[in-house]
């Protein structure tokens, strides 16, 4: 067991299927916020051909997880925060109330199927707004993008692979097709 105070799960292995450094101490994103210096996520004005700011709920039952990921979107350029939930209640709560364009989520709330609903019901609602899955394990990334997300990150690579997906994300439609039109 890491610091986490568990063994690990089944799905707590990252693509490569052995078990990641990253969830026993979180370092990739706990050290992204930590040390702000070493981590600089720029994307030209080229890749965003609308010059729209990026309004993304994080949504993530850690929340040591939210915090870093809040983070590093705040870093990146085009990215705001539009806020931070634990829980299906909170997120349907800040899309009730703000503009939101991408939703990051891990579907483990923290059980798995409390995600995949929470997706299903968000891409049915908010169509308009993109649904990106992520996790430690790959094992997910089928039953999210089954429940509406169009693409999944997964926690164990490169931070700015996080922000690219984000990115990309908002620039699809509903269905994960490209939206000419940069968004809704």
């Amino acid at each position: 067991p890491g610091t986490t105070g568990r063994p690990p799960r089944p799905d707590d292995v990252c693509r490569s299927g052995r078990p990641s450094s990253a969830i026993q101490d979180r370092r990739p994103l706990d050290g992204a916020v930590a040390s702000r210096q070493s981590v600089r996520v720029t994307h030209s004005p080229a890749s965003r051909p609308d010059d729209r700011t990026l309004h993304v709920l994080v949504i993530d039952a850690d929340r040591r997880v939210r915090h870093s990921l809040s983070g590093l979107i705040e870093l990146a350029d085009g990215l705001v925060v539009a806020g931070s939930a634990a829980d299906a209640s909170t997120a349907m709560a800040i899309l009730e109330r703000d503009h939101v364009d991408v939703c990051l989520i891990d579907p483990r709330l923290p059980e798995l199927d409390a995600g995949m609903a929470l997706m299903a019901r968000l891409h049915d609602r908010w169509p308009d707004v993109a649904l990106v899955a992520m996790g430690w394990s790959d094992a997910i990334e089928h039953p999210a993008l089954a429940s509406g997300a169009v693409s999944f990150v997964s926690k164990c690579g490169q931070p700015d692979l996080i922000v690219d997906a984000l990115q990309a994300a908002a620039h699809q439609g509903p269905t994960g097709t490209l939206d000419a039109g940069g968004g809704h």
